[in-house]
């Protein structure tokens, strides 16, 4: 290998002894390949991000139709699901120290309030899923076909109903 004075070798380039055309022609390969390289992941760089940006469109637009369907659901609230409700808690309740109290219709949610003798011996985190699991209707119940499951609200307390502490059926 000759190195004349003068001259640098790349780290991209090799130096081999011959005429500088070749030289020339073997650095315009090299770099043509690489721009090519670069031409084609530039390219698969710019469908992925084209493929990303349409599946969040498509997921925003079912978001938005199943969200526009349970706004139609909840602005039907009446009086009739209040009774539908109040008689299925009130049945619930008959018995022991739980008290069921009242529902009301407030914000579009039917707020059910029961008072219980004592604070639940349950740690916070758990209060919601225990409301959920031991109060709130059971999926296959009929009463679902008249209301969502995020307009039932469940609420316990032990002296005011302010200090309740709840959980929505969903």
């Amino acid at each position: 290998m000759m190195i004349q004075k003068n001259q640098y070798i790349e780290d991209s380039q090799a130096k081999l002894t011959m005429p500088n055309e070749s030289w020339v022609s073997l650095k315009l390969g090299i770099k043509s390949r690489l721009y090519k390289n670069i031409k084609i992941v530039a390219v698969m760089l710019f469908l992925l991000l084209l493929i990303i940006l349409t599946c969040f469109k498509i997921n925003t637009f079912i978001s938005n139709d199943s969200h526009s369907q349970i706004q139609d659901i909840q602005t039907e609230l009446t009086t009739e699901h209040l009774n539908l409700v109040s008689n299925f808690i009130s049945h619930k309740f008959r018995m022991g120290s739980w008290r069921y109290v009242n529902s009301e219709i407030i914000k579009n949610e039917i707020r059910v309030f029961i008072q219980i003798p004592e604070k639940l011996q349950i740690d916070k985190q758990y209060q919601q899923n225990y409301i959920q699991k031991a109060i709130c209707p059971n999926k296959a119940h009929s009463i679902w076909q008249h209301l969502s499951p995020s307009q039932l609200e469940i609420h316990l307390f032990t002296g005011y109903k302010h200090n309740s502490i709840y959980a929505f059926c969903a």
